[in-house]
């Protein structure tokens, strides 16, 4: 009769024991734990190829009252020159952009502007559907490059 209680007991033991670990696993993994919640961030998704792209450099910057001010490097993989019209950050369209008029083939530019995001807070992560619409040479309607930018609202 002993060595049945003493099994049980021993199984219990070491049941609980795992039981914490893997509590202890599973927060690690849903990053619980991690001051990174954001992740490296970057621009994807984009098409890449004749279209104008972001290269990569951008920045949002968000104040406390939803106001975001962006900055996003563009280059032209076309073969013609194009003038980028408008620009799209998650639901909310963006038409006080600067820069980006006559971008010549191969080169790059800065477009710039603001939009008001409701939930837009320095520091806060964001993951934001983006499009760039622009006209090429001797085209009548604006083309569409639709990706995610991604990152945290400086």
């Amino acid at each position: 009769m002993r060595k049945g209680q003493a099994a049980t007991e021993y199984l219990m033991t070491y049941g609980w024991a795992l039981l914490a670990i893997a509590i202890v696993g599973a927060l690690l993994y849903t990053q619980v734990f991690s001051n990174r919640a954001c992740g490296p961030g970057g621009a994807n998704g984009f098409e890449m190829v004749n279209a104008v792209v972001p290269t990569g450099t951008f920045s949002l910057d968000a104040d406390n009252t939803g106001t975001v001010t962006f900055q996003i490097e563009v280059e032209n993989r076309m073969d013609r020159v194009v003038n980028i019209t408008r620009v799209k950050l998650g639901d909310v369209e963006v038409t006080n952009i600067n820069g980006g008029t006559n971008l010549q083939p191969g080169s790059k530019a800065v477009i710039s502007g603001s939009a008001t995001i409701s939930d837009a807070k320095e520091g806060k992560c964001y993951t934001l559907q983006t499009t760039i619409y622009y006209t090429p040479e001797g085209f009548t309607q604006d083309i569409a490059n639709t990706g995610t930018l991604s990152g945290k609202y400086a």
